[in-house]
């Protein structure tokens, strides 16, 4: 019975922390720090639209130098989504360094290659590291929980996205496979 105890006592301390922790960002001016960002892209060359985004993504268009970011969430998870977009133009505007510094183009393999879709995964990494990163620089605050959580989230639907063919493949292949074993042992 007392280890039991013992364990519900750290339990209610990290949940009370945790929430001690969070409590910190709850007047932190999101739309300030948000406005604060536009500022910065603009100096840079880029607007920045907010809108109602098709599957909830937001995007960077380099053609038109043009931030689109999904207004359908919370300011703050706006405000994050702001800065990973961010962290890709950072990305483009030293794309020479970037790719020697991550060892290869990957311009240079076929688009559905798993090379590419590493490639792709990596940068959409360093896109959240980078907009962090800026954060910090610029003395903005970050609840690096809520971050990190919300960069999981979107990088995991990209991992998805990454081995789906692969998966789909064995698995397509172990089946027929199986089936034409099957077949053959019936013929038998």
């Amino acid at each position: 019975m007392v280890p039991e105890k013992k364990t519900l006592i750290k339990k209610g301390k990290k949940q009370k922390k945790a929430t001690e922790s969070r409590s910190k960002y709850d007047n932190v001016d999101w739309q300030a720090q948000t406005d604060k960002v536009v500022r910065y892209c603009g100096r840079r060359g880029f607007s920045v639209k907010f809108q109602k985004c098709k599957h909830q993504c937001s995007t960077v268009c380099f053609v038109e130098q043009e931030i689109v970011v999904h207004n359908g969430s919370t300011p703050e998870r706006i405000f994050y989504c702001l800065l990973h977009e961010l962290g890709h133009v950072l990305i483009h505007e030293n794309y020479q360094m970037y790719s020697q510094n991550t060892g290869f183009v990957s311009s240079n393999f076929s688009l559905q290659s798993m090379t590419q879709k590493i490639s792709e995964v990596e940068e959409e990494y360093d896109a959240w590291r980078l907009g962090y990163k800026l954060a910090k620089k610029m003395r903005l605050k970050v609840d690096r929980m809520a971050f990190e959580k919300l960069k999981a989230s979107y990088l995991s639907t990209y991992f998805e996205w990454a081995i789906d063919r692969k998966i789909d493949t064995k698995i397509k292949n172990a089946v027929s496979g199986a089936l034409k074993k099957a077949a053959s042992k019936k013929e038998k």
